[in-house]
């Protein structure tokens, strides 16, 4: 597996249906302001990462295809703005703000096990190979070069899918997370596709390369 890959929900300025910008620049705009890697990733929901090689996934990418086109679209609630720490100890100084799509989180299990089928990955409560365990570049320690995932993924009953916005000081998360409340418009994110998102070499962010199609609404 590889670091400077992943498989992700990428929202996108079409993606809010009939207002996709507003909701598109809505959440580009809390992660500006406190998400230290706005400039590494667009903004994602993460489901596979560390990602396949560029080989493998393409080697694999008839298999995804047909897996994902079996899904219908998704239709995401951006509701709140939460805190998780991400199974990080309670005396860290700093947590994660995120969406966490909790009304949504069956369908995006089906998704990732989905994901990890297709790319012949286990996703059974033994966890998923090359799934993530610890933070994306940008967010966390450094990660430099390429490597193979360490680890096994949490089981599928366990995972949290989200969307993150940012990151606070432990003892004022409270209090923004509060005036995000007030502050942010419920909207929803229309799903179509997953992304294969790439860092190209002597870049630092992550563009999508290749987008599956999930297949037609009910």
């Amino acid at each position: 597996m590889d670091r400077r890959s992943a498989l992700a929900l990428v929202l996108t300025e079409a993606d809010g249906g009939g207002d996709g910008n507003a909701l598109y620049a809505g959440v580009q705009g809390l992660r500006q302001e406190h998400d230290k890697a706005f400039a590494a990733w667009p903004p994602h929901v993460s489901l596979v990462w560390p990602g396949p090689s560029a080989a493998q996934f393409w080697q694999r990418l008839g298999d995804l295809e047909q897996a994902l086109a079996a899904l219908p679209p998704l239709v995401l609630d951006l509701d709140t703005v939460t805190v998780m720490d991400q199974g990080k100890k309670t005396g860290d100084a700093r947590v994660y703000l995120v969406f966490d799509l909790k009304d949504c989180q069956p369908k995006l299990r089906e998704l990732w096990e989905t994901c990890c089928c297709g790319l012949g990955l286990a996703s059974n409560s033994g966890g998923a190979d090359g799934c993530q365990t610890g933070p994306e570049p940008g967010r966390g320690r450094p990660v430099k070069g390429r490597g193979k995932a360490t680890g096994a993924a949490p089981a599928s009953s366990s995972r949290v899918f989200h969307l993150t916005v940012g990151q606070a000081p432990r003892v004022k998360a409270a209090a923004l997370v509060k005036e995000l409340a007030r502050t942010w418009k419920p909207q929803q994110w229309h799903v179509s596709s997953v992304a294969f998102l790439t860092m190209a070499e002597g870049s630092s962010r992550f563009e999508p390369e290749y987008l599956l199609a999930l297949g037609p609404a009910p």
